[in-house]
């Protein structure tokens, strides 16, 4: 096998791929894009704050919406607005970089040839490929005990870190993507993705709901194990625990408790979770303890 032939074989391969399922990577900016347009807000950049030696400005998020007439295409958004992220720019002057969502579509384009580069290499492996058997036999990824995804998802992730197919990956194949993609009418998108963002928002807002009911209900079992805790310290020390408890004093007299009365892995999981809501009334020594606690 030469590298020019397994190359040769992963590009063409993938570049095919690519051309097949094009409609999903338009479906999937669609329903991106329609999402952000539905439920997001403009973020904007105030450079009140900024001291005299640097002029990056913070960004902020503002109430305002979106209104899809003021963009023509894709790239008129996605290189307009800004997303809200920062990042260090290393630059003397301007400090901060205010990422656009160009930066997400990025993101996205990446994750999706990877994804593509990933298929076809299990097809390949179902296909008993001699080139990609033995790329996985030299460079000892040819376990028996792997799945067929498994294995596939070892070798793209070797192939996209040592830079096997070169530029194709990284370059070539996103920025083709992109071009194309960013070259559509924003109404176009919106149109073809709003209803399945619609679905998923409404889904991530009853997942939301879910899981601030799921931290209530924590809290309040949380906040009644601890009340008793107390409780048993009032009776047996004939005082009030403290407003703050440090270990010496935890050690001395929470920690007798704990092990008299919560004697099982359900127990410890309650205490653990004493650790994690209620970290406030400990000193940070005793919230590790706690949040590790085991009975």
């Amino acid at each position: 096998m030469t590298e020019e032939e397994f190359n040769n074989l992963l590009i063409n391969r993938t570049t095919e791929h690519i051309e097949q399922n094009i409609d999903k990577y338009i479906q999937m900016v669609a329903v991106w894009i329609s999402k952000i347009l539905l439920a997001d807000t403009k973020n904007d950049i105030t450079f009140e704050f900024d001291p005299q030696w640097d002029r990056s400005g913070t960004i902020y998020k503002t109430e305002k919406q979106f209104n899809i007439d003021d963009y023509s295409t894709l790239d008129s958004f996605i290189t307009n607005e800004y997303n809200g992220s920062s990042r260090p720019s290393y630059l003397s002057g301007m400090g901060t970089f205010h990422d656009y969502y160009l930066s997400e579509l990025d993101e996205l384009t990446d994750e999706w040839v990877l994804l593509q580069l990933t298929e076809i290499i299990a097809l390949l492996l179902q296909e008993n490929n001699r080139l990609i058997l033995e790329f996985a036999r030299l460079n000892d990824l040819d376990n028996n005990n792997k799945s067929t995804n498994q294995l596939a998802t070892e070798i793209s992730q070797l192939v996209y870190s040592d830079g096997f197919i070169g530029d194709f990956l990284v370059v070539d194949a996103p920025i083709e993507l992109k071009e194309s993609i960013g070259n559509m009418a924003i109404k176009f998108l919106f149109k073809f993705g709003k209803h399945e963002a619609k679905v998923e928002l409404r889904q991530e807002e009853n997942d939301r709901q879910k899981r601030m009911k799921e931290e209530k209900n924590k809290k309040v079992k949380v906040e009644k194990c601890w009340n008793k805790i107390c409780l048993l310290h009032k009776v047996k020390y004939q005082k009030y625990m403290p407003e703050k408890v440090e270990k010496n004093y935890f050690n001395k007299y929470v920690y007798p408790i704990l092990k008299a009365e919560f004697r099982d892995n359900k127990n410890a999981a309650d205490i653990q979770l004493i650790g994690k809501f209620l970290s406030f009334k400990f000193s940070n020594s005793v919230a590790v303890i706690l949040s590790t606690y085991k009975c």
